[in-house]
């Protein structure tokens, strides 16, 4: 019986989905071969990136606004608040792209032949 560990968190049990999934490619007559899970870099890569990006144009949006309304220096009317709000959607974004990463690695989608997954369907 193997067990796989996700990024340091607890162990799960991968038995039966690797019966399945053997189950399948020998009826479709292709060869099965064992899927590694991704490493915890390449899974959080791009949140860490959003989120990095984000705050840095939330924190020079920020700036930018201080000096626009301080009026010490001469800055264009909407660039402050238009890099705070890029910079806010892309903070968010990264922050909550993590939670469903890790729902998406511990519940895997059961898909229908739509393409939509059954739990949306009412299955």
């Amino acid at each position: 019986m193997r067990s796989l560990s996700w990024c340091g968190e607890g162990e799960r049990d991968v038995t039966a989905l690797e019966s399945e999934s053997e189950a399948e490619h020998r009826d479709s007559g292709e060869r099965f071969i064992a899927e590694q899970a991704p490493s915890c870099w390449l899974l959080y890569s791009r949140p860490i990136l959003a989120i990095g990006v984000g705050a840095l144009l939330f924190g020079s949006g920020a700036a930018l606004s201080v000096l626009y309304f301080t009026q010490t220096a001469s800055i264009p009317n909407l660039l402050g608040p238009l890099l705070l709000s890029v910079g806010l959607m892309f903070l968010v974004t990264g922050l909550v792209w993590i939670p469903v990463l890790k729902q998406s690695q511990s519940q895997p989608w059961k898909g229908t032949a739509g393409g939509a997954p059954a739990a949306l369907i009412g299955n």
